[in-house]
C-alpha cells in the first residue's frame, strides 16, 4: 500500500509564487500539450461524417484526451515522480460521488444510458484529477488559459461569420480557390477544372486531399425557428453562450491588468513624443461620433473604419498598449457573441461572474473599511430589481437599476478613495467595452422624426433590453412557461417517491422518465395553463435539479460537499493573498467559475464537455495558483534538487507490466467509444440513403451501425422508419418497439400505430376482417400511448379521432364511447391546434356523429371556410389558372374569417361566459362563416374535401338536432366520413 506524506508546496503564504524548474520532463510537456488540446480543440470540433455532427466528435476527443494525459501522469508517476494532492476534502467528495454514480448503474432501469452516461463524467473527473495533480506552476497554468482564450476567439469569430451571413460566401470562396469550380469541367478528364490543388497535384491526390481540407463544410445550416444563425460549432446559441462566459472574466481580468500597466507607463510609453500621444487624443474624440453617424449615413463608413484602423494602427506603436488592443478586441468579440445569442441564463452568470470579480478587487483594494459603503449599494441594488420586477411593463422601471449601477462605477473611478494598487481609471475603462457592446448591439430601431432607423448590428426579433424585460414576465413569457414546466416535472421525478428522492433513478435516465412525468404534471388542472408547452427533454435545464432527479439526495449532497469544501478553499486564499498582477489572474478564474456555477442553475452545460472540461480546468487551476497543502500519494523517489529517475533494472521491471495493467483498464472505454464513432459513421450513411429513399442500402447501413451499437435508441427509431416506409410493417413495428426501451418519444408509439393500420388496410383487401379489427385495435392503444406521453401531440391526436369514428361505425354496440372520446380528442386538439383545418374537420364530424349537429356546425364551416380561403383563394403561382374571384372580394373574405374565429373561439372555448353571451357570439361566428363560404359558392375547382365538407353540413344544417334519427352517427356516417387512409401518412 502507498505511503502518503502531507506537506505544504513551498511555502505556507498563498502570496508566495509557485514556479516550476524551466526544464520539464516529457511526460508534463505531453500532458499539458494533452489539456491544451482539450482546451483548444475541443470546442472547435465538429465532423460531417458521423450522425451527431456536433457532440459526438467532441465526446469521443474528450475521452480519448482523458485516457492521454492519465497515461502520461501514470508514467510521469513510474518514472519516479511524485503524485501531490491537494489536501481538500473536496477530492474526497469528489471520489465518492464517482463512486456513487458508479453503483447508480446496478440498480437504474436503464444500464445502457446510464452506462454511458458514467463514462462521461469519468472522463471530466480523469481531466480535473490529471490538471490538479499535474499542473502547479502559473507558467502552465497561464499558457492553457491561453489556449482556452484562443478557442474562445476561434468560436466566437466564426458565430459572427454565421450571425451577419458571412459564412457562406467565405468558405464557398475559399473551396473555389482550392478545390474549383464544380460548375466547370475540365474537356478531357471530365473532372472540376482550376482549383490551386488541381494546378499542384494530380487529380487523385487533389480529390483525396480535397474531400480532407474542404472549408464547405464549415457552411453550417441555420435553424428555420430561428431570425439569425450565430451557434458556431456547438450546434445551439445557448451552448455556445454558456462556453463563453467562463472566458471573458479571464479577458477582463488580463485587460485591467494590461491597462493598468499602460496607464502607469503612460508618460514614457510613446517613443516618438508629444505628437503622438496628440493625435491619439484627437482620434480618440472623433472616432466615436464618426461611427455614431455611419449607422445613419452609410457614405460615412469608409471614414469610420478608417479613423478605427488610424486609432488602432497608432494604439500599436506603443509596445504596452498591443496587450492591450489584443484583450480587448477579445472582449468585444465575445461580448457581442453572447449578447447576439439571447440567451438569459448566460447573461445572468455571466452579470455575477463580472460582479464577483468588480466587487473582490473593490474589497482587495480597499480593504474591510468600504463593506458598509458595499452594503449600501447592494441593497439599492436589491431596490432597484424590485422595482424592476413590479413594474416589468413600463421602461422607466429601467432607471433605478441604470443609476445605482452609473453611481457605483462613477464612485469607483472618479469620486471614490484613491486604489493602494490599480490605477484610478482602470476599472472605469475595463467598463467601457461593456457599455459599448450593449449601445452598439442591443438596440433594435429607434424612431427618429418619423424616420425608422433599424440596427444593421442586431438581426434578432427583439432588442436586448426587451429580451431581458422579457424574463421578468413570468406570467406570459412562452419560454418561461416551459422552462417552468421542465422544472415541475423534474420536481415530480424526485418527489414521487422516496427512493426518488434519495437514490435518484440512475444517471442518464432523466430523459426516460420526463415524459411519463410531464403528463401527469399536466393531468393537474391547476397546470392547464402549461399545457401549450408540453415537450421532450432528455436534461431538466438545471444541473443541480438533473443530478437531483439521477443521482439522488446522496449524490447531490455529495457534489454540494465537494463545492462548499472548494468555497472555503478559495474565500481563505483570496482573503490571504496580497492583491497583485497574479491575484488579478486567479480573481479572473475564480470569476469563471462563479459565471458557469451559476449559468447552470438555468441550463445543462455540465453536460456539454466544452464547458465542463473547461470549467474542470479553472477549479483545478484556481486550486493549485497559489501554493496550498498537498498529501503525497506516490513520495517522490530520488533526491529532491535533481529528482532523478529510479534505478534502470526497477525501471525496466515494473514499468512493462504497469503498462499492461493500464492498456488493460484503458481499452474498454477507448473501444467503447471507437464503437460509437463507428456506428455514427454508419447511421449517417444509411440516413443519407434514407433520405434519398433507397431503403435497401439504408437498411443496411442501419444493420451495421446497429452491430458496434445495439441499445441505441435513436439507431433503433430510424430503422422503424426505414422498415416502415420499405412496407416491411412487421419488423418496423418490432424495432420500434426495442427503440422505446431507451428511446421515449411519442413519435415512436405514433409509427406503430401506422404500421397496424397499414397491416389492417391490407387485411381488408384479402377480405380478413376480424384480423384487420385487431390491427385497428392495437393502432387506437399505440395513439393512446402516444397521447399519454404528450397529450397534445397533434397528429396522434387528428388521427387518433379518426380512427375512432371508423371503429365507432365498425362496432354499433360501443360507438357512444368511442364517440365521445373521439370527440373529447378533437376538442383537444382544436383548442390546441387552432391553426390546423383537419383538426377542426374532425371535431365537427365527431359531434356530427354524437348527434350533436347544431353544435358541429361550427368548427365544421371555420374547416370549409379555412379550406376555400387556402386553396382557391391565394395569389395564382406561375403556370396556373388565374383566381376568378376578385381581389377586393378576397380581402374582405379574410377580414370576416378572423372576426368569425375571435367569436367562434369565445362561443366554443371560453369557459367564463353565460349561456346568453355564448349564444350571441356563436351566432355572431355563423353568420359571418357563411358569408365567407357563399363568396366561393359558384367558383370552380372544388376538390375531394370540400366536397365532403359541404355534403356534411347539407345534413347537419337539414337535421337540426337530429331529430327522428335513432342512431345519429349511422345517418351522418355517409356525410362525415373522412376516411381514415387520408391521414394514416400524417
Amino acid at each position: 500500500m502507498a505511503s502518503t506524506v502531507t506537506r505544504t508546496e513551498r511555502g505556507a503564504r498563498p502570496s508566495d509564487h509557485a514556479h516550476e524548474p524551466a526544464d520539464q520532463s516529457p511526460m508534463e510537456r505531453l500532458i499539458d500539450l494533452g489539456l491544451g488540446l482539450v482546451l483548444l480543440v475541443t470546442p472547435c470540433l465538429i465532423s460531417t461524417g458521423v450522425k451527431d455532427v456536433f457532440n459526438t466528435p467532441k465526446n469521443a476527443f474528450l475521452g480519448f484526451a482523458a485516457v492521454a494525459v492519465t497515461a502520461a501522469l501514470f508514467v510521469q508517476v513510474l518514472r519516479g515522480r511524485s503524485l501531490a494532492v491537494p489536501r481538500l476534502s473536496m477530492g474526497l467528495f469528489l471520489g465518492l460521488a464517482a463512486v456513487w454514480m458508479t453503483l447508480s448503474v446496478a440498480f437504474c432501469g436503464c444500464p445502457e444510458l446510464a452506462v454511458r452516461d458514467l463514462g462521461y463524467h469519468l472522463a471530466l473527473l480523469s481531466v480535473f484529477f490529471v490538471a490538479v495533480c499535474a499542473v502547479t506552476s502559473r507558467e502552465r497554468i497561464d499558457r492553457l488559459l491561453h489556449c482556452a482564450m484562443a478557442a474562445g476567439v476561434i468560436v466566437s469569430g466564426y458565430a459572427m461569420l454565421q450571425y451577419h451571413g458571412l459564412d457562406g460566401p467565405l468558405f464557398d470562396g475559399l473551396g473555389r480557390v482550392l478545390l474549383g469550380d464544380p460548375t466547370r469541367l475540365s474537356p478531357s478528364s471530365g473532372q472540376v477544372a482550376g482549383g490551386l490543388l488541381g494546378w499542384l497535384l494530380p487529380d487523385d491526390a487533389a480529390r483525396q486531399i480535397g474531400a480532407w481540407l474542404d472549408p464547405r463544410v464549415l457552411i453550417l445550416p441555420g435553424k428555420p425557428e430561428e431570425p439569425s444563425k450565430n451557434y458556431s460549432f456547438m450546434g445551439h446559441r445557448n451552448y455556445l453562450a454558456g462556453y463563453l462566459i467562463a472566458l471573458i472574466p479571464l479577458v477582463v481580468s488580463r485587460l485591467l491588468i494590461h491597462v493598468d500597466l499602460l496607464m502607469k507607463r503612460w508618460p514614457t510609453a510613446a517613443p516618438r513624443g508629444r505628437w503622438l500621444l496628440a493625435m491619439l487624443r484627437v482620434l480618440a474624440l472623433l472616432v466615436l461620433p464618426a461611427s455614431v453617424l455611419a449607422l445613419a449615413a452609410p457614405p460615412l463608413r469608409p471614414v469610420a473604419a478608417l479613423s478605427w484602423a488610424a486609432l488602432v494602427g497608432l494604439v500599436l506603436v506603443l509596445p504596452a498598449a498591443r496587450p492591450v488592443v489584443v484583450y480587448l478586441a477579445t472582449l468585444v468579440l465575445m461580448l457581442a457573441t453572447v449578447l447576439q445569442t439571447h440567451t438569459r441564463g448566460a447573461w445572468i452568470g455571466l452579470a455575477l461572474g463580472i460582479s464577483f470579480l468588480i466587487v473582490t478587487v473593490w474589497w482587495k483594494e480597499g480593504g474591510a473599511g468600504r463593506w458598509r459603503g458595499l452594503g449600501i449599494r447592494l441593497l439599492a441594488i436589491g431596490f432597484a430589481l424590485l422595482i424592476k420586477v413590479v413594474f416589468v411593463s413600463s421602461a422607466a422601471s429601467w432607471i433605478p437599476l441604470l443609476v445605482v449601477v452609473l453611481e457605483l462605477v462613477v464612485h469607483h473611478t472618479v469620486t471614490g478613495p484613491t486604489p493602494r494598487f490599480l490605477s484610478p481609471l482602470a476599472l472605469g475603462l475595463v467598463m467601457v467595452p461593456l457599455a459599448v457592446v450593449l449601445v452598439m448591439f442591443g438596440w433594435k430601431s429607434l424612431d427618429l422624426a418619423g424616420v425608422e432607423i433599424v440596427n444593421p448590428l442586431n438581426r434578432e426579433w427583439v432588442s436586448a433590453i426587451d429580451r431581458i424585460d422579457d424574463t421578468f414576465k413570468c406570467a406570459v413569457s412562452t419560454s418561461t412557461h416551459q422552462r417552468w414546466l421542465i422544472y415541475r416535472t423534474a420536481l415530480a421525478i424526485i418527489f414521487d417517491s422516496p427512493r426518488n428522492c434519495l437514490v435518484g433513478t440512475g444517471p442518464g435516465t432523466f430523459g426516460l422518465h420526463y415524459m411519463p412525468y410531464q403528463a401527469r404534471v399536466l393531468a393537474d388542472a391547476g397546470n392547464e395553463r402549461l399545457m401549450p408547452e408540453a415537450n421532450k427533454s432528455i436534461f431538466a435545464h438545471s444541473e443541480y435539479l438533473h443530478y437531483w432527479s439521477e443521482l439522488g439526495l446522496v449524490g447531490l449532497g455529495l457534489i454540494f460537499l465537494a463545492g462548499l469544501s472548494l468555497c472555503r478553499h478559495l474565500c481563505r486564499t483570496l482573503a490571504g493573498c496580497r492583491f497583485d498582477h497574479d491575484a488579478l489572474r486567479f480573481i479572473g478564474i475564480v470569476a469563471g467559475v462563479v459565471a458557469v456555477l451559476v449559468h447552470v442553475a438555468f441550463s445543462f452545460c455540465l453536460h456539454l464537455p466544452y464547458t465542463a472540461s473547461l470549467l474542470c480546468c479553472l477549479v483545478a487551476f484556481s486550486i493549485r495558483f497559489y501554493p496550498c497543502p498537498v498529501v503525497e500519494l506516490v513520495p517522490h523517489r530520488g533526491p529532491e534538487p535533481t529528482r532523478s529517475p529510479p534505478s534502470r533494472s526497477l525501471w525496466w521491471g515494473t514499468a512493462p507490466l504497469a503498462a499492461v495493467l493500464f492498456a488493460l483498464v484503458a481499452a474498454a472505454p477507448v473501444q467503447r467509444m471507437l464503437s460509437v464513432l463507428t456506428a455514427e459513421h454508419h447511421w449517417r450513411e444509411a440516413h443519407v440513403m434514407f433520405r434519398l429513399q433507397r431503403f435497401d442500402e439504408a437498411l443496411v447501413g442501419y444493420a451495421r451501425a446497429l452491430s458496434h451499437d445495439p441499445g441505441r435508441g435513436e439507431m433503433l427509431f430510424d430503422l422503424g422508419r426505414a422498415l416502415m416506409d420499405s412496407g416491411a410493417d412487421r419488423e418496423a413495428v418490432a424495432a420500434f418497439e426495442s427503440a422505446a426501451a431507451t428511446f421515449v418519444d411519442p413519435a415512436t408509439h405514433h409509427n406503430v400505430a401506422l404500421c397496424h393500420y397499414k397491416q389492417a388496410v391490407q387485411c381488408r383487401e384479402r377480405g380478413l376482417a376480424a384480423r384487420a379489427r385487431r390491427h385497428l385495435e392495437e393502432a387506437l392503444e399505440a395513439y393512446r400511448r402516444a397521447l399519454a406521453l404528450n397529450p397534445i401531440y397533434e397528429q396522434s391526436l387528428l388521427n387518433a379521432a379518426m380512427l375512432l369514428a371508423d371503429l365507432a361505425r365498425l362496432d354499433p354496440a360501443r360507438a357512444s364511447a368511442r364517440l365521445v372520446e373521439a370527440e373529447a380528442l378533437a376538442r383537444r386538439g382544436a383548442r390546441y391546434h387552432r391553426g390546423n383545418t383537419a383538426m377542426w374537420a374532425a371535431y365537427g364530424e365527431a359531434l356530427a356523429l354524437e348527434g350533436r349537429l347544431a353544435e358541429s356546425r361550427l368548427p365544421l364551416l371555420r374547416a370549409l371556410a379555412r379550406t376555400v380561403l387556402d386553396r382557391r383563394g391565394r395569389a395564382p403561382e406561375t403556370g396556373q389558372e388565374a383566381r376568378s374571384i376578385p381581389a377586393v372580394r378576397l380581402q374582405a373574405a379574410w377580414r370576416l374569417f378572423d372576426r368569425a374565429t375571435a367569436s367562434h373561439l369565445s362561443a366554443q372555448l371560453a369557459s367564463d361566459l353565460s349561456p346568453a353571451e355564448r349564444d350571441r357570439y356563436r351566432a355572431r361566428a355563423l353568420a359571418d362563416y357563411l358569408k365567407v363560404v357563399s363568396v366561393f359558392d359558384r367558383a370552380p375547382g372544388r376538390d375531394a374535401s370540400e366536397t365532403r365538407l359541404r355534403q356534411t353540413l347539407a345534413h347537419v344544417f337539414h337535421e337540426p338536432g337530429g331529430q327522428g334519427v335513432a342512431k345519429p352517427h349511422e345517418a351522418v356516417a355517409p356525410h362525415a366520413r373522412t376516411g381514415y387512409s387520408a391521414w394514416h401518412s400524417q
